[in-house]
């Protein structure tokens, strides 16, 4: 069995949500489009990435590492997908809430400015929604209209 390292599996993962996000929005439609939607000094923060390869960072390092991990959140529910009872109708890919919360500590721990002006256009302008998973509780018994255990 053959050892794979960090840098080929990163490598992998981004050639396959390169691959998704043509799949979803169209194969070259949206890629002059696209390239006024990244903030500009970054590969990655903006609608989808500019980026050649997983390691490839534009001149504002600090804020592209955060918005290139966010872009890697492992729980997310892209555009026009649904995942259990829920369909994504949002024109952006929605995150964990756990992500944007991770996402949001980059970006204030980097102190830059560039990634000052990422989050408050994510969090503040555009006001992008997240999700979290819970568990669905049901009565196993019940008391008029009171539920006496779950």
């Amino acid at each position: 069995m053959e050892e794979v390292d960090l840098e080929d599996i990163a490598s992998i993962d981004f050639a396959c949500s390169k691959l998704k996000h043509r799949v979803l929005m169209g194969t070259n439609l949206l890629s002059g489009f696209q390239k006024w939607t990244i903030m500009p000094g970054t590969k990655w923060c903006g609608m989808g990435s500019i980026a050649s390869n997983y390691s490839d960072l534009g001149q504002e390092v600090a804020a592209d590492i955060c918005c290139r991990a966010h872009d890697h959140c492992l729980d997310q529910i892209h555009t026009g997908a649904t995942s259990g009872n829920f369909t994504n109708t949002y024109s952006h890919t929605l995150s964990h809430c756990d992500c944007d919360d991770k996402f949001m500590q980059c970006l204030m721990r980097s102190e830059d400015q560039t990634a000052d002006v990422v989050g408050r256009v994510f969090f503040n302008i555009v006001g992008a929604k997240c999700f979290t998973r819970e568990e669905i509780r049901s009565c196993k018994r019940w008391r008029l209209w009171f539920c006496m255990e779950y």
